[in-house]
């Protein structure tokens, strides 16, 4: 385990004292690291929905809470989604 903590630091110290020596390379970590956290913050959640209509326009139907669980047993993964539906009054609604 040290063994590779010290070649791990060791590697580091050898990168810096070429970045240190040649200046126009620095650009490549500073380019790289600006994409990671580019892509790191510029990605949006995304969320399942159950596609439901309601028959009244002026109702509005929401769904408070999402869950998911991974079930498997050693050669086959199987995945439950399950969400709760609301609205703000008594409604019927079409579902895809």
């Amino acid at each position: 385990m040290l063994g590779r903590v010290f070649y791990t630091w060791t590697s580091m110290q050898a990168s810096w004292g070429i970045l240190k020596k040649d200046k126009e390379m620095l650009i490549f970590p500073l380019v790289s690291g600006i994409c990671c956290l580019l892509i790191a913050f510029g990605t949006q959640t995304t969320y399942a929905d159950r596609g439901s209509i309601p028959f009244d326009s002026r109702i509005e139907i929401f769904e408070p809470n999402q869950r998911a669980m991974i079930a498997w047993n050693g050669s086959e993964e199987i995945l439950l989604l399950s969400t709760d539906l609301r609205a703000s009054a008594t409604t019927k609604i079409l579902e895809g």
